[in-house]
């Protein structure tokens, strides 16, 4: 590779790299705008962050189920990847199941595993195997372990009332307010982490996919 073409592709790397801190940056652009809007409206600030967590996860499933469309080859895994993402956004409508019936989106869960199972089979196993076995071998899948350690271990342990919180505050008590900001917050640098992680994922992809 002559200097030249080097100089191009660090160029190209110190973009992606500002692009990806842009990206961060926009994220809690979009929160404190949140917030600001809810201030003069009356929104608890906890819905404020739990809307924008909903955007960041949105974006994540996107970015993957685009990968998956990219990639035929590894269509497969990169579907339950995407799909991983999209039971954890289902998830996070518990709220608005519960105006059908309490504890409805186990069910939409459970019809949308069904789909996405079939699909995944009709595939193939090769297929699944290779689409999981690129990502892990990524740069991406690191940023997306950290991602889901935050989400999935730490902010729930930290979250945890009987875990430790029940000896120091009671419920309604303007510092369990302020738990329950941070742990909404915490959840939304995971999901970030998340989305870095697929944004770049998808990024790579396509670029080596030009190459």
């Amino acid at each position: 590779m002559t200097n030249q073409n080097r100089c191009r592709e660090n160029l190209k790397t110190i973009l992606y790299g500002a692009l990806a801190f842009l990206g961060c940056a926009l994220v809690y652009l979009l929160l404190i705008a949140t917030c600001v809007w809810q201030s003069h409206y009356g929104v608890q600030s906890e819905t404020a962050i739990e809307w924008v967590q909903d955007v960041v996860l949105g974006a994540t499933m996107v970015f993957f189920y685009l990968t998956a469309w990219k990639l035929p080859q590894e269509r497969g895994g990169v579907l339950l990847m995407a799909g991983f993402m999209t039971v954890l956004f289902i998830r996070e409508q518990d709220a608005y199941f519960d105006l059908i019936v309490h504890g409805a989106w186990v069910y939409a869960v459970a019809a949308f595993l069904v789909c996405l199972f079939y699909v995944v089979w009709k595939r193939g196993l090769d297929e699944t195997l290779e689409g999981l076995a690129q990502f892990v071998r990524s740069r991406a899948f690191i940023t997306m372990l950290a991602g889901l350690g935050m989400l999935l271990v730490y902010s729930r342990l930290y979250g945890s009332d009987k875990f430790m919180w029940r000896f120091f505050i009671e419920d309604q008590h303007w510092r369990y307010v302020a738990k329950r900001l941070s742990e909404e917050s915490m959840e939304l640098m995971a999901y970030a982490l998340m989305m870095i992680s697929a944004c770049g994922y998808y990024i790579d992809r396509c670029r080596a996919g030009r190459r």
